[in-house]
């Protein structure tokens, strides 16, 4: 009687499963997915909360300070290089503005006395009526860059314990630049209205030049450099 052969199993049972090929041994695969790496939303908000930086991730993520071309927004950058939260980069940015003030506090402060005092001395009745408004002129852009450059104080009193600190940056840094502009006319002025004594109106000219090259200083050079750096966020 003939032996019957096998029915061979169907392809999806255990039986018909193919062997591992895995050498004998071996510690087998491990089937939960990698972690996903840390995004850059998982990185501002650890910077807002105020936690320790890991140093396994700072020395593998920190970027170029200047001239990459990274999109590591700059309060993430300070949290990876400072170990910075949100706050601690606000509260040193105001006391960096604070001593910006102070240097254009004490200038401003100087020359504006210099011309209050000089409408009290002989010499002022003889000037002519265009030396007259040349120190009118100047007279109100220095009271005018006194008072922008010394508001950041009372705005600060006014909010103090408010939680308006990103605020309080944000004015103090435009009333800078807006009195340290103000500044630099009232500089051309008074310098015009001394050159004048000596040179009468060729002072205008002598002072237009000179006028351009503070400001050249003052604007020109810094505003090239911030062209040239990668700033994504616009915060210091």
């Amino acid at each position: 009687m003939p032996v019957p052969h096998p029915v061979d199993a169907p392809s999806g049972s255990a039986s018909a499963a193919p062997a591992s090929s895995a050498p004998a041994g071996s510690a087998p695969a491990s089937s939960t997915p990698a972690a996903p790496a840390p995004t850059s939303a998982a990185a501002s908000s650890a910077a807002a909360s105020g936690a320790a930086p890991s140093s396994s991730r700072s020395a593998a993520a920190l970027p170029a300070e200047s001239g990459s071309r990274t999109p590591l927004a700059n309060a993430e950058w300070n949290w990876f290089a400072r170990g910075e939260s949100e706050l601690q980069r606000l509260d040193r940015n105001f006391l960096e503005l604070l001593q910006e003030l102070r240097v254009a506090q004490t200038g401003v402060q100087i020359l504006f006395a210099f011309l209050l005092g000089m409408v009290f001395t002989p010499r002022f009745v003889e000037l002519d009526a265009w030396q007259q408004a040349v120190y009118l002129c100047t007279l109100v852009l220095a009271a005018s860059s006194a008072t922008v450059l010394i508001a950041p104080v009372m705005y600060h009193r006014l909010v103090f314990r408010r939680r308006l600190k990103r605020h309080i940056v944000a004015v103090t840094h435009r009333h800078a630049l807006v009195g340290l502009t103000f500044m630099l006319a009232s500089l051309v002025g008074a310098l015009t209205l001394a050159v004048s004594l000596v040179l009468g109106t060729w002072a205008i000219v002598l002072a237009t030049v000179l006028g351009v090259t503070f400001a050249m200083v003052w604007f020109a050079i810094p505003l090239v450099h911030r062209s040239r750096a990668f700033d994504p966020d616009h915060h210091g």
